[in-house]
């Protein structure tokens, strides 16, 4: 523990205002992803919990419930009466018809219910389970400091944190995971911005070829390391191959499909993270300062980003029949579109929800991994990368300040992230390096 606990900050007008709503005007899911609320959702957020805890949006047709609560977004997560299947129907049908991603994306464990589910999940996750994963602190340790080397050895006044660290560290430690060569990390890099885009608010025939062609590659690629593996190795890969060739747990349709699922979100989510709680210490410098001053605050530093700021931005369940919930009828058939950082801040489970506050001790009941059978399987490995990282950050440059006002928000229905995020070493560390 450190000593000298650091005063919590009240955020509510950071970022931009709400606009000028009444009783009969609440806020749908687009419009939340409007640039009024990109920076600063919360005002929002909490305008939709006061009304009720769930509230029927007419968007996207024919129309879903949208969870603000904290209560009700937990029911929906665990309760088996809601689930996965239908969701990527209603997709298709709102974007102009079935292709081939989505049929790939229909086989991630993310998206399967019931039996099927959980045969996927277990295939992967013993990899994944938290001693486990604490293993691989070594490892994590080395690229992170590689990469520090890497920057300061550069000399740049200025870099992005995005591109330079951020999305490289999980990128490696995942192809690491998996038995694959590192460098293979850049030619994700674009597969994984193209296939973002089927996730996008509104999406153009351009953005779901450029998806469609990503998944197509991506696909392509696993099939070329499964065919080419010797079956030898103990990595995560070699140990899924004989899942499937002697075990006959998973299909290869549904190998090569998890796979690309594993090296996308296992990616993504640690990237914004790592960018999200970057900004947000650097936007508070005290916190930062306090960081550098004491590195064993970075655990509950991770934890209060995953809250505060957390990647998740949506996660969508079908009603498998008609369920009243906290107050609201819900049909079966009918989609429930759960916000989490709608829900972690939510003042019944959460003290001053929006401050920014690592020391509190109640913000352990966040929902930034989910909940229930669909918890995110590489939890672990996202908070350890984020432990080391914000630790390393710290220690190594600790005069790291802001380069832009502006956040380069990613406007995306399931992901909260930045495209980039400029930022700066102070004189001094720059004459150090």
């Amino acid at each position: 523990m450190c000593a000298d606990k650091a005063p919590a900050e009240n955020d509510s007008l950071v970022g931009a205002a709400l606009p000028t709503a009444g009783p009969d005007r609440l806020i749908s899911p687009f419009e939340i992803f409007l640039p009024a609320y990109l920076d600063n959702p919360r005002p929002a957020y909490d305008m939709l919990r006061s009304a009720s805890p769930l509230i029927w949006s007419e968007l996207p047709a024919p129309g879903c419930w949208i969870v603000t609560s904290h209560a009700a977004a937990s029911d929906v997560l665990r309760d088996p009466r809601f689930g996965k299947a239908g969701y990527w129907d209603q997709i298709a049908a709102d974007r102009g018809g079935e292709n081939s991603a989505f049929a790939v994306i229909r086989l991630w464990m993310s998206q399967l219910d019931g039996a099927d589910h959980m045969r996927v999940r277990g295939a992967f996750g013993r990899t994944f389970l938290p001693r486990r994963v604490e293993m691989m602190r070594p490892r994590v340790e080395h690229v992170v400091r590689e990469l520090l080397d890497e920057i300061i050895a550069a000399g740049e006044p200025e870099f992005d944190f995005m591109s330079r660290f951020a999305f490289p560290l999980p990128a490696i430690v995942i192809c690491a995971v998996l038995g694959i060569p590192p460098q293979d990390r850049e030619v994700f890099r674009s597969w994984s911005a193209d296939l973002a885009r089927i996730f996008d608010v509104t999406v153009d025939s351009e953005s779901l070829r450029r998806s469609e062609d990503a998944v197509k590659r991506f696909q392509e690629y696993f099939a070329d390391r499964v065919a080419r593996s010797d079956r030898s190795g103990d990595d995560l890969l070699t140990s899924l191959i004989r899942a499937c060739e002697e075990e006959h747990a998973i299909t290869r349709e549904e190998l090569t499909a998890n796979l690309t699922l594993l090296v996308w979100a296992g990616h993504e989510t640690t990237m914004n993270l790592l960018g999200n709680g970057l900004l947000t210490l650097l936007r508070r410098r005290e916190r930062y300062e306090r960081l550098v001053a004491c590195p064993a605050a970075a655990p509950g530093i991770v934890e209060e980003v995953l809250r505060y700021e957390g990647p998740l931005r949506t996660t969508s369940r079908f009603a498998r029949e008609d369920i009243h919930l906290h107050g609201t009828d819900v049909r079966g058939g009918q989609l429930v579109v759960v916000l989490p950082q709608a829900a972690n801040a939510d003042p019944a489970v959460v003290a001053e929800p929006a401050a920014f506050d690592p020391d509190r001790t109640d913000g352990r009941s966040h929902l930034a991994f989910g909940s229930g059978i669909h918890f995110c399987l590489g939890a672990s490995l996202a908070r350890l990368e984020g432990d080391v990282a914000f630790r390393e950050l710290a220690r190594r440059l600790p005069d790291l300040e802001l380069a832009t006002t502006e956040p380069d928000w990613g406007v995306n229905m399931f992901l909260r992230g930045l495209n980039s995020l400029p930022v700066r070493r102070g004189a001094a560390g720059r004459a150090a390096s």
